[in-house]
């Protein structure tokens, strides 16, 4: 899957074909349906590869960086949209309408659970170590992936070019809003 994935990351999905892969591999285009049942299922594969990539770098940040449940949390997120702002057309294809469709490839499912997990176990570590709030970790996962999520989508569509920010660089405003989401899922005594 890798040719595949190498052609959307490199040229975007527009250009992935069952005969580009076939050229690519060096094999008939016949050859890849023995694999694929069509493109659809190529791009959720791609996307499968994607998801794999993004878990790998979140556990690779978590592992440079995490020192505490908080930091390790933080990793998460800053992994998550230094992913996407390296590899905004992989990122596209992880969110597009082949992976939304994940119940039809369940590997493609349980790649994109695992990086969910991921979130989901900081939640519970920071909850665990008294630092994040009580609640649903899914919940309060949910919320952060949002957040993140939401940031990734809007520097990898270029939106932010009209905002007076103090800065555009995507690690400054990764870790602006990985703060803020920490804060909003802070523990507030006062709120108790």
């Amino acid at each position: 899957m890798g040719a595949a994935a190498k052609i959307v990351n490199d040229e975007g999905p527009l250009e992935l074909t069952v005969r580009r892969v076939a050229t690519q591999l060096g094999v008939t285009h016949a050859a890849v349906y023995h694999h694929f049942e069509d493109r659809t299922a190529i791009l959720a594969a791609v996307a499968e590869v994607a998801f794999v990539q993004l878990g790998e770098a979140i556990a690779a940040r978590q592992a440079v960086l995490g020192e505490t449940s908080l930091e390790r949390f933080a990793a998460s997120g800053l992994a998550y949209v230094s992913f996407a702002v390296k590899h905004p057309r992989l990122y596209g294809v992880m969110f597009g309408p082949e992976a939304a469709e994940r119940h039809a490839y369940p590997a493609l499912a349980d790649a994109a659970a695992r990086v969910f997990e991921l979130l989901r176990g900081s939640i519970a570590a920071t909850q665990k170590d008294g630092v994040v709030t009580e609640g649903s970790p899914d919940e309060h996962a949910l919320f952060a992936w949002s957040t993140v999520h939401g940031l990734a989508s809007l520097i990898v569509g270029r939106q932010l070019g009209q905002m007076d920010l103090p800065s555009d660089d995507p690690e400054r405003l990764a870790e602006m809003i990985v703060l803020r989401t920490f804060t909003g899922l802070a523990v507030k005594p006062e709120y108790q």
